[in-house]
């Protein structure tokens, strides 16, 4: 919700990554080992989880723990490199990002539906009070849907609807809800293209304030995104091969 600024500095970053995400992944490569042997895949050529049924996909999903990680959670500080340091120069962002699968019921469309939470904050540590400068809360719904074609799992598709604001009200308000429509692709176990657009309304706050509303909040965050992901099973880089 905050604009982009441009910053000279140097930072420091602190990820957090925890038994319940390794857990998910370790599900997930432990279902790829049982189909078929990645230690031979040539990760160059398309390779698709081959499932029975949808009672498959149900199961992987009951497997894994209903509580996760959802997006990164990280705390970054560091030091300004183009003016004075001082404790007003520099402060520390975090995040943490959560999710929970609301049920393992199948719903219908062979969907299912989770709840997600993710706060930002921008924390003057280095002040003597402390304060919070300002922080982002951004609950959501997420209903989504696993693609399978000939008994293939290609990848899985969702529809989410979230509310991300400052968390005030009146005047200091600052905020916006929105709709997300994204798909990954897995082209094997090791590479996946994921595609994301979203669109929404904002609150359009005070103009005198600060941020105005973020009325052109689009052009700071934009439309979408397209990443390609690579994820080694052995926790290793690897040569390709041929």
């Amino acid at each position: 919700m905050r604009k982009k600024k441009k910053v000279t500095g140097i930072v420091i970053l602190i990820s957090f990554v925890c038994n319940v995400l390794h857990a998910q992944i370790t599900n997930v490569e432990d279902m790829w080992r049982n189909h078929t042997d990645t230690s031979k895949m040539n990760i160059t050529r398309p390779l698709y989880l081959e499932i029975n049924d949808f009672d498959s996909i149900s199961e992987l999903l009951d497997s894994q723990p209903s509580f996760s990680m959802y997006k990164d959670n990280y705390i970054i500080t560091g030091i300004p490199v183009n003016r004075e340091i001082n404790k007003y120069s520099a402060d520390v962002k975090f995040q943490l990002s959560i999710r929970q699968r609301l049920t393992k019921t199948v719903l219908p469309y062979n969907t299912f539906l989770m709840l997600t939470y993710t706060q930002k904050s921008f924390w003057d540590v280095y002040v003597k009070s402390a304060p919070f400068r300002d922080s982002n809360y951004n609950p959501g719904l997420i209903l989504v849907k696993p693609v399978i074609h000939r008994n293939y799992l290609y990848g899985t598709a969702t529809l989410a609807f979230e509310h991300e604001s400052n968390g005030k009200d009146s005047l200091d308000s600052r905020g916006w809800n929105y709709f997300v429509l994204s798909g990954v692709y897995f082209f094997n176990a090791s590479f996946s293209v994921q595609a994301k657009v979203w669109a929404g309304w904002m609150d359009r706050g005070d103009d005198d304030l600060e941020g105005g509303g973020n009325t052109d909040l689009y052009k700071y965050w934009g439309h979408g995104l397209l990443a390609f992901n690579y994820r080694s099973l052995n926790r290793l880089l690897r040569k390709i091969e041929k």
